[in-house]
């Protein structure tokens, strides 16, 4: 129906990009990242393309790793881009 439709349409939208991340319910979900650097309670390194993605906060967790996609559950409290 309308709701695959839809779900369709958001996938192709979301993986067209060479990168996304997306936060919510103190969850950060990152597509296609080349490289993680540290993972600790209370900060991540890692790197997509040619920048270096820091995350801070506390309780932070790798909850699944797969192929090139992250899902980190925490409170999240800053994303940095260099």
């Amino acid at each position: 129906g309308d709701y695959m439709h839809i779900w369709a349409n958001l996938q192709n939208f979301l993986y067209d990009k060479d990168y996304f991340l997306a936060y919510f319910n103190d969850s950060l979900y990152i597509y296609n990242f080349n490289k993680v650097y540290l993972i600790t309670k209370i900060k991540i390194i890692l790197s997509i393309k040619d920048r270096k993605i820091t995350i801070k906060g506390n309780n932070l967790i790798l909850r699944k790793s797969c192929g090139t996609e992250l899902l980190i559950h925490g409170e999240i409290k800053e994303i940095k881009y260099e």
